[in-house]
């Protein structure tokens, strides 16, 4: 009954909910933490999915995209098995245009021609990297898919399927879901 006394005071109030929303924590009791968080919430405003996409279409292809791509190449001198993980909106799929664009790359001289032996035999490892990155984003989005509404995470698959309760699933409803499941328990 505390539980379930607390969960209510947290969506009674709007800015506990909200921040219980943002960070699983209810604002019980302010920690160091909790602290950090809030002084963060205060300087800068959030980041919304909207502004993450807009981003990323802006970015992938950019000449800011090719100008960290080559600094990446030279930095590591030529060891691109890691490419996907320090690329900004890097995706799998990339692998193939990034080896393109490091090869013109080479070419051209923006990046030196020394380091081609380097990437060449490096690539190898890129590819095996993508192929594990594509595996396991298979495996999350299907935990995802199965946990996602009870996490409050449903909102974040574009394609996801409508849940029984009509729509995407929110962490409120979760919490009803979960409330309801308990009582018919009992």
């Amino acid at each position: 009954f505390q539980e379930l006394q607390r969960a209510y005071e947290v969506l009674r109030d709007p800015e506990r909910r909200r921040r219980y929303d943002a960070s699983g924590e209810d604002g019980d009791g302010e920690s160091l933490a909790d602290e950090v968080v809030s002084w963060f919430r205060a300087h800068y405003r959030p980041v919304t999915i909207e502004e993450i996409v807009e981003f990323t279409k802006n970015y992938r292809e950019s000449a800011e995209e090719r100008a960290d791509i080559a600094a990446f190449v030279r930095d590591k001198k030529g060891d691109v098995s890691h490419l996907l993980e320090c690329i900004a909106c890097s995706e799998p799929s990339d692998v193939g245009r990034f080896s393109q664009l490091v090869d013109e790359m080479l070419k051209s001289g923006e990046v030196p021609g020394s380091l081609r032996p380097e990437v060449e035999r490096t690539l190898p490892k890129l590819r095996k990297n993508a192929a594990a990155l594509l595996r396991r984003n298979a495996r999350e989005r299907r935990e995802l898919e199965r946990n996602g509404a009870a996490i409050g995470a449903w909102d974040f698959l574009p394609d996801a399927p409508a849940t029984p309760l009509g729509g995407r699933s929110t962490t409120l409803q979760a919490l009803a879901e979960e409330i309801r499941g308990r009582q018919q328990a009992r």
